[in-house]
């Protein structure tokens, strides 16, 4: 049941973007209660790398599992695998191009494109 809940709440919210795009801004387009938090990826540097790095933490396990199954799903769509490091009900995600150990742009888009399931998510709670 969730399950299909979760189907029909994305596709709402495709649909939305997609006014939103023609229409304008989305503040102007829809009143909602739920506040979504911007994107907050961090620029982090280590000794052997360069990354993106942003930390999601859920309530629900099945929120949880679907938001990873998504995010690699997202990597196999654009061949290019973030780094996923969970623990319990947290998940740190870390984007950057492995040949390089830099960002790059495939590593910007993957990250907008994570927000965007992240705030579906955050829509559904």
């Amino acid at each position: 049941m969730l399950e299909n809940i979760i189907r029909k709440r994305i596709q709402e919210s495709k649909e939305n973007r997609s006014l939103v795009s023609q229409q304008g801004n989305y503040d102007s387009f829809i009143e909602s209660p739920i506040q979504i938090k911007p994107a907050q990826w961090e620029n982090i540097e280590y000794s052997e790398m360069t990354c993106l790095e942003r930390t999601f933490e859920f309530d629900d396990p099945k929120l949880f599992l679907f938001f990873l199954m998504e995010v690699y799903k997202l990597g196999i769509k654009h061949l290019h695998y973030p780094d996923l490091i969970t623990s319990d009900l947290t998940v740190t995600i870390r984007l950057y191009t492995k040949n390089i150990n830099d960002v790059t742009d495939i590593d910007f888009e993957l990250s907008k494109e994570i927000i965007d399931v992240y705030s579906e998510i955050d829509f559904i709670e």
